[in-house]
């Protein structure tokens, strides 16, 4: 049984959004950090919602960057920040990004349509059980160029609250407002492995409660590719090892036939 995997990552600058989404939209030449990337089959990745990242995210935000410069009308020279620069000084991150995935052994032998019905059922998950809006999505691609399928999808947390200091609704792009904390993330583990079985998918859910630190991807990435060195020599060793035991057994047929 595979598992069902989803993790998130916040994006801190405009700077790194900028470079997340060159890379999963693959625009670059070679990928040394990643040598799991097949470049040439890069055409086989699906954009689920396309569009340019940084463009893509100052639409999502044309309405708090609007009060942003309202505010920045009455405030002292020395103060003043450009809505890039109140973005990215501030705590709360820019956008945050979501993969989806599971083990190698989910997608074996699944049809590239069946692949595409399993990151649909992701994207609902996105939209019905985090709450986001499709217009709060900067980008979601299925990867289709690596050994696991799997997706990247980038959205802005982006949130109109009241806040009692000024007595009126103002905007925020806060993750704590769809991720509350890790009792919640826990919970909507549990949604997101049940949506997908709901779509016929065989999927379990991780362990709860192991206190145990997720790893990066490219971490993950980094581990596998080790554990697979290690198998792919154990296997060259058994084979050495099994040439080693014909050729005796050959040597000894020849002997018994000779002596008699």
């Amino acid at each position: 049984m595979s598992y069902a995997i989803f993790r998130c990552q916040s994006i801190n600058t405009l700077n790194d959004l900028s470079h997340i989404g060159s890379h999963n939209k693959r625009e670059k030449e070679s990928y040394k950090s990643n040598p799991d990337i097949r470049k040439e089959n890069s055409k086989n990745n699906i954009e689920l919602v396309k569009c340019d990242n940084r463009k893509k995210f100052y639409e999502i935000t044309k309405e708090y960057r609007k009060e942003h410069e309202e505010k920045m009308k009455t405030i002292r020279q020395d103060r003043y920040k450009d809505f890039d620069q109140m973005v990215n000084d501030s705590k709360s991150c820019v956008a945050d990004e979501m993969i989806f995935t599971s083990g190698p052994e989910f997608f074996k032998d699944m049809s590239k349509e069946e692949i595409l019905r399993w990151a649909n059922g992701c994207m609902d998950f996105v939209y019905k059980d985090l709450g986001y809006t499709k217009e709060q999505v900067i980008h979601s691609v299925l990867h289709l160029n690596e050994r696991t399928p799997h997706i990247h999808c980038v959205v802005v947390p982006l949130v109109k609250k009241f806040d009692k200091r000024v007595n009126k609704e103002r905007y925020s792009i806060s993750k704590r407002d769809y991720i509350k904390d890790q009792n919640y993330l826990s919970i909507l583990q549990d949604k997101y492995c049940f949506r997908l079985n709901n779509l016929g998918f065989k999927l379990e859910r991780g362990e709860k409660g192991t206190k145990i630190k997720n790893l990066s991807l490219g971490e993950l990435k980094g581990i596998t590719r080790q554990y697979e060195r290690l198998a792919n020599k154990n296997k060259k060793n058994i084979e050495s090892e099994h040439l080693k035991i014909i050729n005796m057994l050959k040597f000894s047929k020849k002997k018994a036939f000779s002596d008699s």
